[in-house]
């Protein structure tokens, strides 16, 4: 990627790579070995350094809660969004990729440890100088904003620089102090997680969860009698675990047909369910209310730092994640959220897709 200066973006290269279940609940060197083989190979594609004097610069976006103590270094707190990699907690991360890359030799120098916020904060704020929020709204999410160094109570001394980047971390609002409107849905969902009392507003807002606590409404709905009356649905998926990813429910408010076909298609050949006009309603009811709660919610958390900075008229709120992405009518539910909390308000959200990466490309390039 190319800085062009005042505000423009060049052409860049990108390539995607799934991370392996065995990497997300195995050892430090399955994680760490995986992404350095994804650089290796991105680097052999776009034809990259290739002598011990051709360094490349690289900006390690790792989007879970660490202790950074400087620019290039930061140690794990704990893992989010279903991760459980032993080995890794506590340990600068940095340095465990930096091992990895130069077991394979390679001519790679991590000069940026960036959190996604942070990423998606800088990356729109070089398009827009109005952005005042980057947030992550997809499988996990948090925010990040600019603060008066004179208001963080951590710094033990005061800071050469006016402002810093604090990563809020927000999805771990809720675990200390029970604020949060829980119900027993969400209780459920805490109680199997893989990190039960850990995360709480988290799982009330991210594309990790939104699917179960549709999937865990409807069981209750169908244990009342409101649902798939007459059906027995004991060995289907829909009755398993993890079983209703997020992205169904998009498909289901998506389907604006007279007979709600796509979500009787869904539940046939996905979950062997045979479903009446009335049962297809109130499935898309269910994943409305839950999305409508995220949103809201999510508005809240945004409405309140925004209040806090005084940035309510005319703040942009640059958001990457699928959640904000990808379901239908959740922007605008945000959007009026925010407005209803603060009249007169002028607050816009936008799309910044793979924010986290392009930041951290800018990051690098000027450490």
């Amino acid at each position: 990627m190319d800085l062009l200066g005042n505000g423009q973006l060049g052409a860049s290269q990108k390539q995607s790579f799934e991370i392996p279940q065995e990497a997300m609940i195995g050892g430090a060197d399955d994680l760490f070995g995986f992404i350095a083989g994804c650089i290796e190979r991105f680097v052999v594609q776009s034809g990259g350094a290739t002598s011990p004097s051709d360094v490349i610069k690289l900006g390690f976006t790792f989007s879970f809660p660490v202790n950074q103590t400087s620019l290039a270094a930061g140690t794990l707190i704990k893992w989010t969004k279903g991760f459980t990699t032993a080995g890794v907690v506590g340990r600068d991360v940095v340095a465990l990729l930096s091992d990895h890359l130069s077991r394979r030799k390679l001519h790679i120098e991590v000069v940026a440890l960036v959190n996604d916020t942070v990423g998606t904060l800088v990356a729109h704020g070089y398009t827009d100088v109005n952005t005042e929020l980057g947030v992550i709204l997809g499988t996990g999410t948090n925010a990040a904003y600019a603060e008066y160094t004179h208001n963080i109570k951590a710094l033990e001394s005061p800071f050469h620089r006016d402002k810093m980047i604090i990563n809020i971390e927000w999805g771990a609002f809720g675990d200390v102090y029970p604020v949060l409107p829980l119900t027993s849905v969400d209780e459920s969902i805490d109680k199997f997680s893989v990190n039960p009392k850990n995360q709480r507003f988290e799982k009330t807002i991210s594309g990790l969860y939104l699917g179960e606590m549709a999937r865990y409404l409807s069981l209750e709905l169908a244990e009342e009698g409101r649902l798939f009356i007459g059906t027995d649905i004991s060995d289907s998926k829909f009755s398993k675990k993890d079983g209703l990813p997020t992205a169904t429910i998009s498909q289901w408010l998506s389907d604006s047909s007279a007979d709600l076909t796509d979500i009787k298609n869904i539940m046939s050949l996905v979950y062997g369910i045979n479903t009446t006009r009335s049962d297809r309603q109130l499935l898309k009811t269910v994943g409305l209310a839950v999305t409508t709660r995220a949103a809201r919610l999510s508005a809240t958390t945004i409405g309140a730092i925004l209040s806090k900075i005084n940035r309510l008229q005319g703040s942009t709120v640059a958001i990457d994640g699928s959640v904000y992405e990808k379901i239908p009518g959740f922007k605008d539910t945000m959007e009026s959220t925010i407005l209803e909390l603060f009249p007169g308000s002028n607050v816009k959200t936008t799309l910044a897709r793979d924010g986290s990466g392009n930041g951290a490309a800018i990051i690098a390039s000027t450490a």
